[in-house]
């Protein structure tokens, strides 16, 4: 399926997470935010094809049973770390 496109402030992880143009748009000023949603509004082949990026990126980079296994790695290497306790 297609995802749906985004623009995010680029602050915090939103600047790590889009890239600006590829999988969604990152907006700093009213500006930005007019051109950006103007260009999604009167694009669906743009919607389409940032939408598909952004759902593309996150199944491969937060996938339930990847975030899991980092997850549980990290308390084991904390359990081991603490002797256990």
């Amino acid at each position: 399926g297609v995802g749906t496109p985004c623009v995010a402030s680029p602050l915090g992880y939103a600047k790590e997470i889009v890239k600006n143009g590829e999988n969604g748009f990152l907006a700093a000023d009213e500006n930005e935010w007019v051109n950006h949603l103007g260009s999604l509004l009167k694009s669906p082949e743009l919607r389409n094809q940032i939408g598909q990026r952004g759902r593309r990126y996150a199944e491969e980079n937060f996938d339930m049973k990847k975030t899991l296994e980092i997850l549980i790695s990290a308390m084991e290497l904390v359990l081991i770390e603490n002797g256990g306790k």
